[in-house]
């Protein structure tokens, strides 16, 4: 035992003890997520300028071809809204 405190206060502080270390562990992990949220953001800006540049470069019929291809969530307009199909 610690001199001056008792049993239950012993528990108490070593528990106290882990819960800081808890703490402490996530926060960092908290920062690692949040900066692989922005490096993910980056990728995703980047890609999306790309697809925009080729879809820029495309003439029609290949665009057309290019839509189908795409997975139905990355599927958008130029507004941005989905794009459920596309006239020929």
């Amino acid at each position: 035992m610690t001199a001056g405190l008792t049993l239950p206060q012993e528990f108490l502080a070593a528990e106290n003890v882990s819960l800081r270390l808890l703490l402490t562990q996530a926060e960092l992990n908290a920062q690692a997520l949040l900066a692989q949220a922005g490096i993910d953001a980056k990728e995703r800006e980047a890609s999306d300028k790309l697809q925009k540049l080729i879809l820029e470069e495309l003439p029609r019929g290949d665009k057309q071809f290019y839509f189908m291809l795409l997975p139905p969530g990355r599927r958008r307009g130029r507004s941005g809204t989905l794009v459920q199909g596309i006239d020929p």
